[in-house]
Parts: C-alpha cells; structure tokens; sequence
C-alpha cells in the first residue's frame, strides 16, 4: 500500500501498537493479534463462567491483546455460590499479572454498574494500595443514578439473581456514593466513570436488538460487544497545519486511506484473534478505531489558543471532516466487498446518532446518499485512543 507508506513517512499516520509490532510474525509461527483491545464475554454468577473468563483472559494476554470484562453479573448470595463479585478481582487480576508477552504484561479493565449492591466496596477496592495492581477500574454509570446525585436522593442498588429469583436490595444516599468515588478518583486515580446511557446511546447500532455492548477496553475509549476487537490508528493533527491553516484536503486524503487500510489489517488479522468467538465477532460487526493525535501541536503551529472560539470552530470541523470522510469510504468499501455482516440501513440511518447529526447539518447529503446506495462496511469507526 504506497499511499499508505508515504503517509507514514510523512508523519501523518500511524497504526495502533500492536499492528506495528506484531504484523508478519505470525509467519515466524509466532501466536500473535493486531489488536490492541478486546472485550471478553461477562461471567456469570457461577464458578464455571468466573475461570473461564480468566482462561480467556489469559489466552487474549498471551497474545498481546489488552482485555475489559464487567462483572456486574456476580454477587454475593444467600445460595453462597460465588462470593461476590469483588472478590474475583483477585483473581482476574492474578491473571494480569501472570500473562503477557515479550515482557507486556497485559493490560485490563473492570468495569461494575453503579446499580451493584457491592458498588462501595468497588469504589474503595484501590484504597488499598497492594490490591488490584494490574487491572484499570471504572463504574458504569446510568442518567437514573447521577439524577439522584443532583436531586440528593436516595437510591435502591438492586440485583436479582435469574437462577433463583433471588433479590438484593441495598439503599444509599447518591450523593455520598458520587462523594466517595470523587475523592478516590482525585486521590488513586480510580475509578472512573463510564456514562453508559451516552455509550449506549451514541452509536450507529443503538436500535439494533442483536447488538449489545458488553464492556470497554482497559483505557475506556472502546466500547465494545462481547468478543468484540478493535484495530486502532491515529491521524497527527500537526501534519495538517500549513502556513497558519490547516489542509481540509490533505487530511481528508490521509483519513480515505487510514479507513482503507485498517479494513486490510483487518481482514488479514481475521484468522489470527486468540478465541473463536472473537473471530466470529469480528467478522460480523468489523470494528475499527480511527482517532487522532497531535492537536496540541497543531494548536501551537497555528497559534491557537487551547479553549478559544477558534479552537472550537477547528476541532469541529476536523471532526465533521473525519466523521464524513471515513463513513463515505465505509461505503463505498461496502460497494466493493459488501456491507458488514449484521449491517441494516434502517438501524443505521435511523440511529439517534445519525439523526442528530443530519439535523445538525454535520452529516452531509453525499455521505447519506452513500450510505443509503452500498451500506456500511464497518459498524463503528472513530475512536480516539489516549494518542
């Protein structure tokens, strides 16, 4: 790929970690993926589900893929089946710290809802500071429960157990949970927040019944559907400004050829993701992450304040450049080798996303006609890694 070469020499481009370092060792018989982030299919309430979850933990590891996995489908029950879901933090975390390769230790995410009766004790786990060394912890969070927080209310964290019908209530003050979990955020770093009503919410699948994000990745920018993978790239900003302005052409080239090309990683990376059903989730929804980097030197070759009206003018439309751009080569990918898999034209154009967009006049007419015509290539394609 020519173009894309030159636009790696040009420092316009570059591909996500693990397509950089690992591309081609398959052929040395290396086990090996090109994705930086997986999310593993949640345990259930049960022991079998808890250490499979760590065998796969370990096999995604061994590969180089960083892994999320939500627990909030474990508790501690009258049953005394499994002993909460805090408890096999431990255990996840061991695994972490065990596998890796070539000296990576793996990278993970934990995430719990704010809804789980054993919310505090998560939000306190890392007060500890000999505990869950190797994982990242975030809360996801509904509009219900920061609603209570603002309102000063309390609020009922309720799990029902499917097996048994078996039901956990415990209330608290919102207001105390926020307070707890902002004072350990500003002291440890963690947790974090995860608004998962917006995650759920902003996306080109959120009407579509058999699509259902299952966690994020272990930095927080990748939601994701159990198996799910995501191949990450990143466009530098810098690159684009010239002479005080900033090239709409050329960095709309750029990111023609970056949607191109992480569709060819992805297809050759197929047969290589470490677990069948990441494979098959893969294949059927085609995940990519194409992001930015460099805004701040941008800002600084173009002499831009960070935070004025004309930072916010240009962000806004690179982003509209991007969003339009990428999508239309998505299409026109899916005139070329078929849409993906799972892909209807009514959950996608009738997304709130894409509604709010069009209405905005940020989605313009060519890329829906587009889209309309062929279909989608790829199910989700922006994402901006911690570049």
């Amino acid at each position: 790929n020519e173009e894309l070469k030159k636009d790696i020499l040009d420092k316009k481009f570059l591909f996500g970690g693990r397509i950089l370092s690992n591309r081609g060792l398959q052929k040395q018989g290396r086990k090996v993926t090109y994705s930086n982030c997986y999310v593993i299919e949640p345990p259930e309430d049960n022991l079998e589900s808890i250490f499979d979850v760590a065998k796969k933990l370990a096999r995604t590891f061994s590969y180089g893929g960083g892994c999320g996995i939500d627990i909030s489908k474990l508790i501690n029950n009258a049953a005394k089946e499994t002993t909460g879901s805090v408890s096999f933090m431990d255990l996840y975390n061991l695994t972490t710290s065990l596998i890796g390769q070539n000296g990576r230790r793996g990278a993970l995410m934990i995430s719990l809802s704010c809804n789980h009766p054993d919310l505090e004790e998560f939000i306190d786990i890392k007060t500890d500071l000999n505990k869950i060394t190797k994982a990242n912890i975030s809360i996801r969070v509904t509009d219900e429960f920061m609603r209570a927080v603002a309102l000063g209310e309390y609020y009922d964290l309720t799990f029902v157990r499917e097996e048994t019908g078996e039901e956990i209530i415990k209330t608290v003050f919102a207001p105390d949970i926020f307070d707890k979990l902002c004072k350990n955020n500003w002291n440890y770093g963690e947790p974090g927040m995860l608004y998962w009503d917006s995650i759920e919410k902003w996306n080109l699948l959120a009407d579509d019944s058999e699509f259902k994000f299952a966690g994020v990745n272990p930095c927080a920018e990748e939601p994701l559907p159990a198996g799910g993978s995501c191949l990450l790239g990143a466009i530098n900003l810098s690159a684009f400004a010239k002479d005080g302005k900033f090239d709409f052409d050329d960095f709309s080239n750029t990111v023609t050829h970056a949607i191109i090309a992480l569709n060819e990683v992805l297809d050759e990376g197929l047969p290589l993701h470490p677990l069948q059903i990441q494979r098959d989730t893969v294949s059927k929804w085609r995940q990519i992450g194409l992001g930015i980097m460099g805004f701040g030197d941008m800002l600084i070759k173009m002499r831009i304040p960070y935070g004025s009206d004309r930072c916010s003018n240009l962000i806004t439309s690179i982003g509209m450049a991007l969003c339009n751009v990428g999508l239309k080569e998505s299409a026109l990918l899916a005139k070329e080798l078929g849409p993906f898999e799972s892909y209807n034209e009514d959950y996608i154009l009738n997304s709130f996303y894409m509604q709010s967009k069009i209405e905005d006049g940020e989605i313009y007419d060519e890329t829906i006609n587009l889209i309309k015509s062929y279909g989608l290539r790829n199910s989700q394609l922006f994402t901006i890694a911690p570049t």
